[in-house]
């Protein structure tokens, strides 16, 4: 089945020509979160009208893919960090540098939910956010975080932070990367061009039960391996078609995308960074910041199967996912343009209604309900969009329209879409 542009859905005129051009874009609900360079950060529509404004910054873009969703009892709540040079919302004590952590709402009404205290300069790039439904909160990794895990209420936010290790670089980051219910692992990056990092094995029960039981996170975990030639970015996902994460490296010349496996294998994948999957277990895109192309890559064998030509350049990102498909955003000297990318005839989305605790998959184009299979996971943790855990083998269904998800006893539930079915 092949993959194709449609679109332009809609256009935002961009207020710089900076040959930059960071963007991010991601769904909340009925609308878009759109951040683009000295454009600000703001709610739209799905045709392009501002909703509202969140804040002005001629910062470039650092928001992350990592999102969240948690349904309450009538909306959807999207959880989300990022960091921002200047014109911070949260107070910080060096300079403007500044983390913000953000819920929004299916209505796209957004809140910061600021941490405390600011520790470095150059912690501002939250990551992901997990939850935790047996002790109801969020557990939050980061890059440039002063290399810390957040505990945050996701009402009332900030709750503290537990720093991993005892040093401390500038843009050292702490990643969480789910595995089974018992485990997931740690990876500590310290080195920064070339990248370094060591990785550990610990318990979620660490950070329920026996939190800062150590001065340092590592402290109560398992050493793995040290020294690994491996980054770590806030947007890492999981790869459970090559039996590990999708990281990335580099020397400060070259990129490579790497896989790091659970024993603390690392295989080189020989492709300069940018590769996320894309519906679930069947593709992966492979893509460059300015390219006037995009590669559809087969998940298993990671060999190029399509290649799109785009009508504009693809925008730059310092991140494989911060525009979060199926949006595709290209760009020239004037205008951001937001295309869709298509799977076959559709393009298929989850789409969830709170107030039921049901789901269903749509196409976006026409808002008609679509048979699709999809994959389920059920468990304590809620994993953020992309970070699923290798060790639990998910249940698959197929969908037609609104569905309940299998009954989890008060845990959590993670769907992927996985194919769509031709009818």
């Amino acid at each position: 089945m092949s993959l194709s542009l449609y679109g332009p859905i809609f256009s935002v005129s961009k207020t710089t020509t900076d040959s930059y051009n960071e963007v991010t874009i991601k769904p909340i609900g009925k609308y878009i979160y759109f951040h683009g360079q000295k454009y600000g950060i703001k709610i739209l529509d799905y045709v392009g009208n501002v909703i509202r404004s969140i804040k002005a910054t001629d910062d470039f873009s650092r928001l992350w893919n990592l999102n969240l969703l948690r349904l309450n009892a009538t909306q959807g709540e999207h959880f989300f960090g990022y960091g921002d040079g200047q014109f911070p919302r949260c107070s910080p004590r060096l300079g403007t540098c500044g983390a913000e952590f953000e819920k929004c709402l299916d209505d796209g009404t957004c809140n910061v939910m600021c941490p405390t205290p600011r520790y470095h300069c150059d912690e501002g790039n939250f990551g992901a956010p997990f939850y935790d439904a047996k002790t109801k909160v969020l557990f939050i990794d980061g890059h440039c975080t002063g290399s810390r895990i957040y505990k945050y209420d996701p009402v009332n936010g900030y709750i503290d932070d537990w720093q991993v290790d005892a040093s401390y670089q500038e843009c050292a980051g702490a990643g969480i990367l789910a595995y089974d219910e018992t485990y997931f692992y740690l990876i500590w990056q310290y080195g920064v061009r070339p990248h370094k990092a060591n990785f550990y094995r610990c318990k979620w029960d660490t950070l329920r039960n026996a939190w800062k039981s150590t001065p340092y996170l590592k402290d109560a975990c398992e050493l793995l391996v040290r020294d690994l030639s491996v980054g770590y970015d806030r947007t890492t996902q999981s790869a459970p078609e090559q039996g590990g994460w999708l990281v990335d490296y580099s020397d400060g010349n070259v990129w490579d995308e790497r896989i790091l496996k659970p024993d603390g294998t690392v295989i080189s994948l020989n492709k300069n960074r940018h590769i996320a999957r894309i519906y679930a277990t069947k593709y992966a895109i492979h893509r460059s910041s300015g390219s006037t192309s995009i590669s559809i890559l087969d998940l298993t064998t990671l060999s190029v199967v399509q290649t799109i030509t785009l009508p504009y350049k693809y925008s730059n990102e310092p991140g494989f996912a911060q525009q979060r498909l199926p949006f595709i955003v290209l760009t020239d000297d004037s205008k951001y343009y937001i295309y869709l990318l298509k799977y076959g005839n559709y393009v298929p989305v989850i789409q969830y209604d709170s107030s039921i605790r049901k789901f269903r998959v749509i196409d976006l184009i026409t808002g008609n309900p679509i048979t699709a299979k999809v994959k389920v996971w059920c468990s304590s943790i809620g994993y953020p969009s992309g970070r699923f855990p290798l060790g639990i083998t998910p249940r698959e269904i197929t969908v037609s329209d609104w569905t309940s998800p299998q009954a989890c006893g008060g845990g959590a539930v993670t769907i992927e879409i996985s194919d769509i079915i031709l009818i």
